[in-house]
C-alpha cells in the first residue's frame, strides 16, 4: 500500500484508455521504472532523496541500473523507510505549514487558505474571540490590502489526520470580484496567542514551504485567475481565418539561406488584400547552437529565448555601417552559395549570419555604448529585464560558441535584443494592416536535454527520462520525441515560476499562441532513458492549476489560447479546455465518421480548423499519393501495406468528391459521370482528376465550416508536394530543411494563388 501511495503521489499513472477506446494497465514493473528515474540521484541535489537504496545495491553500478534487474528486486530497492520518509515530504509536510508557498483561486469566487491544527489537539490553534489573524496582500502594483478576522470566521475544507492531530484546511471567503486578476504578495500574522503545529518529526527535506520570517508570521504567493482564457470579439461579419508558414522555408531575392523577419515583414505586405486575420508561425525557440544541423523547432535548447538565425540584417541598424563590406562580392557568393539550393542548409547559414551578427556587435559596442545613446540605454533595461534567465542563457551560448566566435556573453543579448525587436515590428505591422489577431505563436511541448532552458534549472527536470507516445495501432514501438520533462512535483514545490515565465514569453508579440501537445497539461507519457527501467507510463500534472496560469497569463497579455489536441486525447481534458474558453486544433485528414470525411457544419466552433500541417503530407501529396510512394522510397512500410495505403486513400478521396459534390461545389457532369447517373464514383478515373482543378472546392468547403478559425499553409496554395515533417524519420528524410517551391515575389504575382485566397475569403463571410 505504501508504494502505491507513493507512485500516486508521484502522479505516475496505473492505466489509461487508448486510440481505440480500450482500458490498457500499465505493468508494475514500469511505474516502478519511472519512479526510479525521478528519483535517481543527481549531483546538484546534495541531501535530496535519490533513490539511494536502488544505486547503493550491488547490482546497481555508478547510477546506471542492469539489464537483469528482476522487478522484485527494483522494488525491495524502495524500502519502507524510503517510501515512508517520501510519502511525507510529498503528503504530510504541506500540513504543517500554515500559509503554502502558492496558492490560486478565481476571481469571482476567491478566498485564503490556511493550514492548522484541530481545535483542541495538541499544539493546536486557540480559538478564543479575541485571537486574529492578519493578512496582507500586495498586488504587483504596490496595492496593499489587508484582512483581520478569527479562526471561527473560517470554514474547513478539508483536513489530514497524522498521529494524535488532525490537520485542518481552513478557507476564508473573501468578496467575489474584490480583487483584481495577477499574482499577490501574502503576508499571514498570528495573534501572539495563536499556536500552530510543531515542526514535523521527520525533516520535510524535499518541501521548502512558506517562509517564516520572524515569529507567528508567514509569507506565501496568492494566485487570482479567470475561469476563461482571453478571448476577443471579431468585429467583422467575417469568421477570422489566416496563413500557415514554416518561417524559415519562405524565400526571397535577398535572403541569406534562410526565411527571417524581413520575409515575414514582406509575407504581411504582401497579403494586405487577402483579407486574412493572422499567419501561424512554427515555434521559434532558439536551437541548439552547437549543432545547427539539429533543426527541429519542437526540439529547441530554450523555449524562452528566440533563434537569431531569424534576424533580418538589412533592419539592424549597425548594417548601415558595414553594408559596402556585406554587398562586396565575398559575401555575396557565400550568400548565392547557400541561397539556391531547395534545401537549407544550416550549418552554413549559422556560419554566414553569425559571421555578420559579430561585426555588427562590435559597431554596437562601440558606437552605442562609447556614445551612451538611448538605444543603449533600451539595450541595458532589455538585459534588466531578462534577468537571471537571459543571463544564464547567454552564458550558456557564449560557452558553446567561443570557439567560432566570442564568450562574451553580451554578444548573445545583443541577438536576442534585435530578435525580439524585431519580431514585435512584424506583431505591430500585421495589427496595423487590419489583422484581427497578427502573429500564432507555437509552443514546443518539450526542450533537449542539454539545453540553455535545463541547464539553468536542471532541478526541475527528469532527466533520467524522455517524453513521447505510447505504443498503438499507428506507431507499434510507440514515440520517443527525446525531450526532457518537467518533474510535476518538483514544479509544484517551486511555486511554478518557470511555468509562468515560459508561457509569459511565448505571449509576446502575437495575438494568439498555439500549445502544442496540450495533453500535456494533464499528463505526458515518459520514457525511462535506461531500457531496463521499463517500457514507460503516463506521468500526471497539476493540470487545473496549469490551466488557470494559462487563463491568467492569456489575459495579462491579451493572447488567444489554440490546445493542439490532436490524437488520443483523456475525456477529462476536452470539457476543461473548451470551458475555459481554449480553441480546440482540429485537422481536415482526421476529421471523419463512418459517413467520410466530416460535414462542415459539423466542425467544433470553438476550434482552428487546418487543412493539412507541419505532420502530414501537402494537399497535393496527399491528393497524388506522392506522400505514399515515398513512405514506399523510405522503407517506412511494406509493399503490402502500400497498395493497402493506394486503395484506403482512394476511397478517402472518393469520399471528399461526394462532400464537394453533395456540396453543390463541384458538378458531376464535369467528372465524367453523366452517363453514370447513380453517380458511383467508384467508377471514376481519379488520376484524371488535377490537384488545381479539385483545390479550390475543397478550400471552400472546409472554409465554410462552423469552426471559429480557419488556416491553410502557404506551401499548399502553392501546390507543394515536398512535405515539412515526415515523422519517425531522421537522417531518412530532410525533415525542417524545405523551402517554399515559390519565392514571395513570385507568390506575389500567382494568379492561382490569389484566386484560391479570394475563394476561402468568400467562404468566411456568412454576412
Amino acid at each position: 500500500m505504501g508504494l502505491e501511495k507513493l507512485l500516486y503521489l508521484q502522479g505516475i499513472g496505473a492505466e489509461f484508455i487508448d486510440c481505440l477506446g480500450h482500458k490498457v494497465t500499465i505493468e508494475h514493473k514500469d511505474r516502478l521504472g519511472i519512479l526510479a528515474s525521478m528519483l535517481l540521484h543527481k549531483p546538484w541535489e546534495e541531501g535530496a532523496i535519490n533513490a539511494a537504496h536502488l544505486l547503493q545495491n550491488s547490482s546497481v553500478q555508478n547510477g546506471l541500473v542492469p539489464a537483469s534487474l528482476a522487478q522484485d528486486e527494483l522494488a525491495q530497492a524502495f524500502d519502507d523507510d524510503f517510501i515512508d520518509q517520501r510519502i511525507f515530504d510529498l503528503d504530510v509536510a504541506p500540513w504543517f505549514e500554515p500559509v503554502h508557498a502558492f496558492q490560486w483561486c478565481y476571481q469571482d469566487q476567491p478566498a485564503l487558505d490556511f493550514f492548522f491544527p484541530e481545535n483542541g489537539a495538541q499544539n493546536s490553534v486557540n480559538q478564543d474571540a479575541d485571537q486574529k489573524l492578519c493578512v496582507s496582500l500586495i498586488s504587483a502594483q504596490g496595492h496593499k490590502r489587508e484582512y483581520h478576522f478569527a479562526i471561527q470566521d473560517m470554514i474547513i475544507v478539508g483536513d489530514y489526520v497524522f498521529g494524535d492531530t488532525r490537520f485542518c484546511h481552513y478557507r476564508y471567503a473573501l468578496e467575489p470580484n474584490s480583487l483584481e486578476l495577477g499574482y499577490f504578495d501574502l503576508s499571514l500574522t498570528l495573534d501572539s496567542k495563536v499556536n500552530v503545529a510543531a515542526q514535523p518529526p521527520i525533516s520535510a527535506r524535499a518541501i521548502e514551504g512558506s517562509v517564516q520570517d520572524q515569529q507567528n508570521r508567514y509569507q506565501g504567493r496568492l494566485m487570482l485567475a479567470p475561469r476563461k482564457a482571453y478571448s476577443t470579439d471579431f468585429v467583422h461579419a467575417k469568421r477570422p481565418w489566416g496563413l500557415s508558414i514554416q518561417l524559415y522555408s519562405l524565400v526571397s531575392e535577398s535572403h541569406w539561406g534562410i526565411g527571417d523577419f524581413g520575409d515575414l515583414m514582406s509575407l504581411i505586405s504582401l497579403t494586405k488584400n487577402w483579407g486574412i486575420d493572422f499567419i501561424t508561425l512554427n515555434p521559434l525557440h532558439a536551437l541548439d547552437i552547437a549543432n545547427p544541423t539539429h533543426a527541429s523547432p519542437y526540439s529547441p535548447s530554450d523555449r524562452r529565448r528566440l533563434n537569431p538565425l531569424y534576424i533580418h540584417i538589412e533592419a539592424v541598424a549597425e548594417y548601415a555601417e558595414i553594408k559596402n563590406q556585406l554587398e562586396s562580392p565575398q559575401w555575396q557568393r557565400r550568400k548565392q552559395a547557400i541561397s539556391q539550393e531547395d534545401l537549407i542548409d544550416y550549418a552554413a547559414v549559422h556560419d554566414l549570419k553569425y559571421d555578420a551578427f559579430f561585426i555588427m556587435y562590435e559597431i554596437f559596442r562601440t558606437k552605442e555604448k562609447v556614445g551612451d545613446t538611448a538605444r543603449y540605454h533600451d539595450f541595458l533595461g532589455f538585459n534588466a529585464k531578462g534577468g537571471l534567465e537571459l543571463d544564464s542563457f547567454c552564458q550558456h551560448e557564449a560557452c558553446l560558441g567561443c570557439e567560432k566566435f566570442t564568450a562574451e556573453p553580451l554578444f548573445y543579448a545583443y541577438l536576442q535584443f534585435i530578435a525580439e525587436s524585431q519580431l514585435a515590428a512584424c506583431q505591430a505591422k500585421a495589427k496595423h494592416q487590419g489583422m484581427s489577431l497578427g502573429l500564432v505563436r507555437d509552443l514546443a511541448v518539450g526542450v533537449k536535454e542539454a539545453g540553455a532552458e535545463v541547464l539553468q534549472v536542471p532541478w526541475l527536470f527528469c532527466q533520467q527520462a524522455s517524453i513521447g507516445a505510447p505504443p498503438d495501432p499507428f506507431s507499434i514501438q510507440g514515440q520517443n520525441w527525446g525531450l526532457l520533462p518537467l518533474d510535476p512535483s518538483k514544479l509544484k514545490h517551486s511555486d511554478y515560476e518557470h511555468f509562468i515565465r515560459l508561457v509569459r514569453s511565448n505571449m509576446q508579440s502575437c495575438g494568439a499562441l498555439r500549445i502544442d501537445h496540450v495533453m500535456g497539461l494533464l499528463r505526458l507519457w515518459w520514457w525511462p532513458q535506461q531500457a531496463a527501467l521499463g517500457q514507460g507510463a503516463y506521468v500526471y500534472y497539476p493540470f487545473d492549476t496549469l490551466l488557470a496560469i494559462l487563463c491568467l497569463e492569456s489575459h495579462h497579455a491579451q493572447c488567444l489560447l489554440i490546445g493542439e489536441d490532436l490524437g488520443t486525447v483523456p475525456p477529462e481534458i476536452i470539457s476543461s479546455l473548451a470551458n475555459a474558453g481554449i480553441y480546440s486544433n482540429q485537422l481536415f485528414y482526421f476529421c471523419k465518421d463512418h459517413d467520410g470525411f466530416t460535414a462542415p457544419a459539423q466542425y467544433k466552433a470553438q476550434s482552428l480548423m487546418m487543412l493539412a500541417n507541419h505532420d502530414v503530407p501537402t494537399m497535393a501529396a496527399w491528393w497524388t499519393k506522392e506522400d505514399l510512394t515515398l513512405r514506399l522510397s523510405l522503407s517506412l512500410m511494406t509493399e503490402d501495406e502500400f497498395q493497402q495505403a493506394l486503395q484506403s486513400r482512394n476511397h478517402e478521396k472518393q469520399t471528399l468528391l461526394a462532400g464537394l459534390i453533395n456540396a453543390g461545389l463541384i458538378d458531376a457532369t464535369h467528372l465524367s459521370l453523366a452517363e453514370h447517373q447513380d453517380l458511383d464514383l467508384s467508377r471514376l478515373d481519379l488520376q484524371q482528376i488535377s490537384f488545381e482543378s479539385i483545390m479550390g472546392p475543397w478550400c471552400e468547403w472546409v472554409a465554410s465550416g462552423e469552426s471559429g478559425l480557419f488556416c491553410v499553409q502557404l506551401c499548399d496554395l502553392i501546390a507543394q508536394i515536398h512535405g515539412v515533417n515526415i515523422p519517425g524519420t531522421w537522417k531518412e528524410y530532410p525533415n525542417w530543411r524545405q523551402r517554399l517551391s515559390l519565392s514571395l515575389q513570385d507568390i506575389s504575382q500567382s494568379s492561382q494563388l490569389h484566386s484560391w485566397v479570394k475563394t476561402i475569403d468568400k467562404a468566411r463571410d456568412k454576412s
